[in-house]
C-alpha cells in the first residue's frame, strides 16, 4: 500500500494550470494511496527535522510521516538527500 502525506496530496492537487484529465488521474492515485494526515507525534518530528536541516517546512513534514510510519521516500528532490533518517529511494526525471 502507497502512503502519501497530505502535503503530497495538496501538492498534486493544487499544481497550476492542471488539466481536468491531470486532476483525473491524480484523484485515480490518490484513492488508491493511504493519505496520513497530521498527528502530534509527526509534529513533533517535523519540529526536530526542520531545527536540524533548515529544509522547507513542506519537506519536513513529508520526512516526518515516514519517519513515523518507518517507510521510505520515493521521489525525486535531492533537498531529501542529508536526512539520515530516512531512507530515500531517488528517482531522476528525463
Amino acid at each position: 500500500m502507497v502512503h502519501v502525506s497530505f502535503v503530497t496530496e495538496l501538492e498534486l492537487l493544487g499544481y497550476p494550470d492542471i488539466t481536468d484529465q491531470e486532476d483525473k488521474i491524480i484523484h485515480n492515485f490518490l484513492d488508491d494511496c493511504v493519505v496520513v494526515d497530521l498527528n502530534g507525534q509527526i509534529k513533533n518530528r517535523t519540529v526536530e527535522l526542520r531545527r536540524q536541516y533548515g529544509l522547507k517546512l513542506p519537506d519536513c513534514i513529508i520526512a516526518g510521516t515516514a519517519c513515523y510510519l518507518g517507510i521510505p521516500i520515493f521521489s525525486a528532490d535531492t533537498d531529501f538527500l542529508p536526512v539520515k533518517e530516512i531512507e530515500l529511494m531517488a528517482y531522476k526525471i528525463s
